[in-house]
């Protein structure tokens, strides 16, 4: 049963993918798009899986999601994701020692619908605001109704929701330790019987909707921006009430040939709680943060003397500090965030001879030896693996 039950669900998984090729194919003359889309499948497949597949609301287990691996919806570079699927009907505990992550924040959602359209996050808490003792350790009940006697920390429960999840932001890799966080149901035995067969076939399906919506989402998101803005400007985008509250996010479609470079420009407000800058690809995939500097944070990046960041796109080391990596790729997403800023300002691209690149910079830019270039990557692989930002 179980090997039926196999070879169904691949039966399943092969109609979306034609289906997410055939809406690539006039745009992919060199089959480039295709691959990435394969990629994104399989990363949706595995995310769905822990998720829907493994997740039981009975049996809640934060599960980590959006990785360098599992690599969909242009995950931020310095977040880690959890999710975990829960019953709005519910009670549970979340319980942990509080890390050194910048925020830390819960949203109840889910926060992407199985559509393949975004939904609204029925409830967004921040760690920080609960009581958190001394040793960093904090307890919170989430519930449709606060429980009789008590007194504690308390979150409300929208009976609609589906799904719990955990994001940490890190602005100095390495220095900054993940949490330890649990989740547990507090209103079922602490032992729950498995699961039948009617609800593992259910389960299937909706995993089998899940990637098909994920991928449709981001791949119609991809070309949207794609169609309806020009290469190399960059403009704002709403993602509504499923990202960070008060974060403005911004995007646009980079373009560049070899020997060029793309000048990315911006004021940086002060005060601002957080800011950062990344590079995806065709399908919105980010691009490979470990093995490339394909993002910037406020805490990396370097800012010029006259307190502008400027950045360069470049498909070989431009030898400055704010190289943006794109990983070979010609044509991408650009995408930042500021988050608690005075003002959010939107980046400009200038397209550039590489040649000449010097000459679009100031004249005090020092230059980024390969020797240390080297030394950086090394320092942020190490940094990524010390916070978890895998």
């Amino acid at each position: 049963m179980a090997r039926l039950a196999f070879e169904r669900l691949l039966d399943l998984i092969r109609p979306v993918a034609a289906e997410m090729r055939e809406r690539v194919t006039a745009r992919d003359p060199d089959g480039r798009i295709s691959a990435m889309l394969d990629q994104q499948i399989l990363a949706a497949l595995s995310d769905g899986f822990h998720i829907w597949l493994m997740g039981d609301s009975r049996q809640p287990m934060l599960r980590r999601s959006l990785t360098s691996a599992v690599n969909l919806a242009a995950p931020n570079c310095d977040t880690t994701y959890y999710y975990a699927a829960i019953d709005g009907r519910g009670t549970y505990r979340l319980s942990g020692i509080r890390g050194g992550a910048m925020f830390a924040n819960v949203s109840l959602g889910p926060l992407w619908q199985l559509s393949g359209q975004l939904a609204t996050v029925r409830g967004n808490h921040a760690l920080d605001s609960l009581r958190i003792d001394a040793d960093g350790r904090f307890s919170v009940i989430i519930s449709e109704e606060r429980p009789a006697g008590h007194d504690g920390d308390w979150w409300p429960l929208d009976p609609a929701v589906e799904a719990l999840g955990l994001r940490e932001v890190f602005y100095r890799w390495g220095e900054e330790a993940p949490s330890r966080v649990a989740l547990e149901r507090l209103d079922v035995p602490g032992r729950v019987e498995p699961c039948g067969g009617a609800e593992r076939e259910a389960r299937m399906l909706r995993l089998v909707e899940w990637v098909r919506g994920q991928t449709l989402m981001w791949l119609d998101h991809s070309r949207k921006l794609a169609e309806n803005g020009q290469p190399n400007v960059i403009g704002w985008q709403n993602y509504g009430g499923s990202g960070v509250p008060g974060q403005a996010y911004y995007e646009g479609v980079f373009e560049l040939d070899p020997g060029e470079a793309l000048v990315f420009e911006t004021a940086v407000p002060d005060p601002c709680r957080y800011w950062s800058v990344l590079l995806a690809d065709r399908v919105f995939s980010t691009v490979d943060w470990i093995n490339h500097q394909s993002s910037l944070n406020g805490a990396q990046a370097r800012l010029d003397a006259d307190g502008r960041f400027r950045a360069v796109i470049a498909l070989s080391d431009p030898g400055v500090p704010n190289w943006l990596d794109p990983a070979g790729l010609t044509q991408g997403i650009v995408q930042g965030r500021w988050l608690g800023c005075e003002d959010t300002p939107l980046p400009t691209l200038a397209r550039v001879p590489l040649a000449a690149l010097r000459d679009h910079l100031p004249p005090d830019t020092p230059a980024v030896l390969p020797v240390e270039r080297d030394a950086a990557m090394r320092a942020r692989r190490v940094g990524a693996h010390l916070s978890g930002i895998l």
